[in-house]
């Protein structure tokens, strides 16, 4: 009998093992920078100076034209969009000569930009790659070999994509469902999700940015209904628009959070019109979405694996 124990003992420890994905090869990028859980590039111009770019996984792809001087980057401006012309620059040489991965669509666009970066990074960029953030840490790899076990755990969750009829993507956005009181929400999993903060807001959270998660007004609602007791900060978050305040939105702090089989939190989110989600954003998505999961909850994962080409995630604290 003791043998037989001493079996499955080591058998479940073989098992356990096994059960979560293995990482054989991966590099830390150079440049990264975590800030109130918001993940930043630093990269070299061509005369040193730095060019900051934001990371967003439910992000579009454009530059400033600031950055697009540093690189020393010619713009093709063959491009014209509604009777106007658009700059365009490709990022995928430069990027690669700095030994940097490169976006599957590698066009961005320069635009009047404003804020703590020059460009942003998104969706494109993360896109066709697998990638290992560890929020403790403050580090973002890309992995380039990678072991998934044969059987699913209830760590790992299937990512949801928007593909056309011969099952081909049509974008980059991951979708993943999250829990919270015992609802299962379908969201976009949005690294670059944040909410400038209202003077109030920073008052209590002593940042006047976070990274940060959204939810629709109507589950907002029912929320705050249903717990009052949860601390809600009456426009707590402003929006701006080309440097100017266009909106400001509602902020909740949920208890608790399940992501990827683990109860985390509490988790801040920022309260957005219906529409944003269930209809501008799902538009881009395999299926209808009511909000975004961001920094606010990825804060307490030391690995959140995300495998473009896969469709899956892991999560380990």
């Amino acid at each position: 009998m003791k043998i037989i124990i001493t079996f499955w003992f080591w058998a479940g420890l073989h098992l356990a093992a096994w059960a979560q994905p293995r990482i054989i090869q991966q590099q830390k990028l150079p440049g990264i920078n975590f800030d109130n859980h918001r993940i930043f590039l630093a990269i070299s111009g061509q005369q040193g100076q730095t060019i900051k770019f934001y990371t967003d996984t439910g992000g579009g792809r454009i530059m400033a034209q600031s950055a697009v001087q540093k690189m020393g980057i010619e713009p093709d401006t063959s491009f014209v969009q509604q009777g106007k012309t658009v700059q365009i620059v490709n990022l995928a040489p430069y990027f690669q000569k700095q030994g940097l991965p490169s976006p599957v669509a590698s066009q961005m666009a320069v635009v009047d930009f404003s804020g703590e970066s020059e460009g942003l990074l998104g969706a494109s960029w993360f896109a066709n790659k697998v990638w290992n953030f560890d929020y403790l840490n403050k580090t973002l790899s890309i992995v380039q070999k990678l072991e998934w076990p044969k059987v699913m755990t209830k760590h790992q969750i299937n990512l949801g994509f928007q593909k056309d009829k011969n099952g081909q993507k049509t974008t980059h956005f991951p979708r993943i469902p999250i829990v919270i009181e015992g609802d299962t929400l379908q969201v976009l999993l949005d690294t670059g999700a944040m909410a400038n903060l209202s003077n109030q807001a920073q008052k209590k959270l002593n940042h006047k940015v976070i990274g940060a998660s959204f939810i629709v007004r109507s589950i907002f609602n029912q929320w705050r209904q249903k717990h009052p007791e949860w601390l809600v900060i009456e426009k707590g978050n402003t929006i701006f628009h080309k440097g100017k305040k266009m909106l400001e939105e509602d902020l909740i702090q949920v208890p608790k959070v399940t992501i990827g089989g683990y109860e985390v939190g509490p988790v801040w989110f920022a309260s957005r019109r219906d529409q944003n989600f269930s209809q501008w954003m799902s538009q881009w998505m395999d299926q209808k979405i009511v909000g975004a999961i961001g920094g606010s909850g990825f804060q307490y994962f030391q690995t959140i694996i995300v495998d473009y080409n896969q469709e899956r995630a892991y999560f380990k604290k």
